[in-house]
């Protein structure tokens, strides 16, 4: 049994809370949601709707304008690291009444603006979910559900695609492969993000969708050609890359990279497609990623959400929310007090540091940091559901 303590999670919640509260964020000059000045923001609202201490939504809008400030002095429009995440943050709390109008007004035309870049950026190649323009595409889905910008994104990404012998793909720049046209499996930057994409759209767009649905069925059909053979007696699934470039290298468990990644696009899928075989095929895969719990092994170095046990409680979490498959609380119970466990660094922020480069180094931020690790615990303990995971895919 793995049960989990409130009593512990909220004590770290407040831990974190704490730290972050006490921390100016002078050195930070990033307004993105991912890595930046928004993500730390979204953890003071939701914090505060949870607590009702008030000076919490004081510091989040505090930080909110300063990430204001920054994003009128940088070029970076990202998701992860500038304006097209300050504009996800606070729209999303907008809609739940966090911020009120006043406080979005000026993103109207910051709306324009990242939609000319998503183009460009697409008519570059360039489809990245944290760093380009799959991640503006996933804020028009989210947020500003604007059916021409989910058009206009579709048609470029249909054009963009390859059909080889296994189905659907798109080629992505890699830095470990230069020379080679290699297609990236992942939910952080490759074809998974690209998958769960177009299902939020085809849902969105209603009766006018049908062209969309042969580019999902054979991206569908690529991704699970990419699955190992039972003989190759791997850990993972499928691999980081495209199995020809990747096929010795089992994948990490994560958010980021690997089987998770990959099951979840698949979820995402079966739901838009109504595909009940396909919805098994990829709660099967969750099931396995279930058994992988040797943290060496399966390359679990920290507690953040990217790569961390954090963002792999919260995924199982989400599954047990999906599914109602008891086994899944047991799954996600084992992470989340893995996570627990793990806040033991003394000069730690609440006893966490986060693995870069193969150092050990202390971080507030969403994807990596105590800011992530302090939302996936609310979530466990919030009596409704946040919905902020939206920015992770999970919703």
């Amino acid at each position: 049994m793995n049960m989990i303590n409130n009593n512990s999670i909220r004590n770290k919640l407040a831990e974190i809370a704490k730290i972050i509260f006490e921390e100016d964020f002078s050195e930070l000059r990033n307004c993105g949601l991912f890595d930046g000045i928004s993500g730390i923001a979204l953890f003071c609202f939701l914090y505060y709707k949870e607590t009702g201490k008030r000076e919490y939504w004081d510091k989040g809008l505090s930080l909110i304008n300063k990430g204001i400030e920054i994003a009128g002095e940088s070029s970076i429009t990202s998701i992860c690291s500038g304006l097209c995440g300050l504009a996800w943050t606070c729209r999303f709390l907008n809609e739940r009444n966090i911020l009120d109008n006043d406080e979005i007004a000026s993103f109207d035309e910051a709306d324009d603006l990242l939609y000319r870049i998503m183009i460009v950026e697409l008519s570059q190649n360039s489809i990245d979910f944290l760093h380009s323009s799959v991640g503006k595409a996933i804020y028009f889905a989210d947020r500003l559900k604007n059916e021409k910008y989910l058009r206009d994104c579709v048609t470029m990404l249909q054009r963009l695609s390859v059909k080889d012998e296994h189905g659907r793909k798109w080629i992505f720049s890699n830095k470990d492969y230069p020379d080679s046209k290699t297609t990236n499996l992942s939910l952080s930057h490759g074809m998974s993000s690209i998958v769960i994409l177009l299902s939020k759209i085809y849902l969105l767009l209603g009766g006018d969708n049908e062209y969309i649905l042969p580019t999902i069925k054979e991206s569908v059909t690529f991704l699970t050609s990419q699955r190992y053979s039972e003989t190759d007696d791997y850990r993972s699934l499928f691999p980081s890359l495209e199995k020809k470039i990747d096929y010795k290298r089992h994948s990490r468990m994560g958010w980021c990279y690997g089987d998770l990644g990959v099951a979840l696009a698949l979820y995402h899928a079966a739901n838009a497609l109504s595909d009940q075989a396909l919805k098994q095929y990829s709660i099967d895969c969750f099931l396995h990623s279930s058994q992988r719990k040797d943290l060496r092994l399966d390359s679990v170095y920290d507690c953040g959400l990217c790569h961390g046990t954090a963002g792999i409680a919260l995924m199982f979490l989400k599954m047990y929310k999906n599914t109602g498959i008891e086994y899944f609380k047991n799954v996600y119970e084992f992470w989340f007090n893995k996570t627990l466990s793990m806040a033991s660094y003394e000069d730690g922020l609440a006893g966490y540091k986060t693995r870069m480069a193969y150092e050990d180094i202390n971080d507030h931020t969403l994807l990596t940091g105590i800011a992530g690790i302090g939302l996936a615990l609310l979530s466990l303990i919030s009596k409704e559901d946040l919905f902020w995971d939206e920015c992770f895919l999970l919703s």
